[in-house]
């Protein structure tokens, strides 16, 4: 697709691409690129490998060169990919899967647009990216706090890869929100004409505003970090019941066992061995060292 920028407003130009028009926005794919390329010498410039998954940003003498690598909020293991290159008077989108048009679409419609520039389009294009990205947050805010309700009222199925897989989740975030802050603090330093004062202003905002998404990921971090702690006590004091049971029985178990190691010696003359109600009294006697033990693991709050 072909844009226009005016002073007042976005247009879609329906015109073959000219180079030496001025306020053009041109997104295409990579095999459109190339052929542009072959055909102009100014856009013959240095492109990143995919490979390369991160987002960046080169300053060169006559443009900007920005890749960028931006989470999908239905697949966060997934990425959308598009490169950037801005010159002073034009800007070219080489995007493959037609993210960069859907964001252009919803700039129709985000409202005023006085002394509009190349500029403050690229400030706005940044602005969607993370235009849904607070609400995101609070979401999985929600699911960690599902997962510590869980925790609370013994539900631990599925705990550690439910845990393991936001805690991936907000470590790429994160990264992300880093590297857009790096592309901000490049591009603030600029000083070769790119950009005009109030779009320097305008993308100090949206660092700010990303600098606050980063610090509410890191925040959520270690709210799943508090989270893990709080399952590994939940796990503790469910294994120190189990050994307190374990324990009481076996003293109770104890005494019986002596009972009857030492009536199993079948010494020749023992006096209870023949007395007619030798196995009763054995008997009643077992039954009242376990009442006793119960009773004084009871007084002592054992149980």
């Amino acid at each position: 697709m072909l844009y226009e920028i005016k002073a007042d407003k976005l247009l879609i130009y329906h015109d073959e691409f000219n180079i030496n028009r001025d306020n053009l926005i041109l997104t295409v794919n990579s095999d459109e690129f190339n052929s542009l390329s072959e055909k102009y010498s100014e856009l013959r410039v240095f492109r990143r490998s995919r490979t390369y998954n991160c987002t960046q940003i080169e300053i060169h003498n006559e443009y900007i060169y920005s890749a960028f690598f931006i989470p999908s909020k239905i697949n966060v293991f997934k990425k959308n990919n598009f490169d950037c290159i801005m010159f002073k008077n034009r800007i070219i989108f080489i995007d493959d899967n037609n993210y960069i048009d859907k964001i252009i679409e919803n700039l129709f419609d985000t409202g005023n647009k006085n002394n509009y520039s190349l500029g403050k389009f690229f400030y706005e294009i940044l602005s969607q990216i993370i235009f849904k990205d607070l609400i995101f947050l609070e979401e999985i805010e929600e699911k960690l706090s599902k997962i510590e309700n869980n925790i609370i009222n013994d539900k631990f199925e599925k705990f550690n890869s439910r845990l393991s897989e936001v805690k991936k989740l907000l470590l790429i975030y994160y990264r992300h929100y880093s590297q857009l802050l790096t592309v901000c603090d490049n591009i603030k330093e600029i000083e070769n004409g790119f950009f005009e004062k109030d779009s320097i202003r305008l993308i100090g905002l949206f660092s700010q505003r990303v600098d606050r998404l980063r610090s509410e990921t890191e925040l959520l971090r270690e709210y799943s970090l508090q989270i893990q702690d709080v399952y590994q006590a939940e796990i503790s004091v469910r294994q120190n019941d189990i050994m307190k049971i374990l324990t009481i029985v076996t003293t109770v178990v104890l005494p019986l066992s002596l009972l009857t190691g030492w009536y199993g010696m079948n010494f020749k003359y023992m006096p209870e061995l023949n007395y007619k109600y030798g196995y009763l009294i054995i008997i009643l006697v077992s039954v009242i060292i376990i009442i006793f033990s119960l009773i004084l693991f009871k007084k002592k709050k054992y149980f």
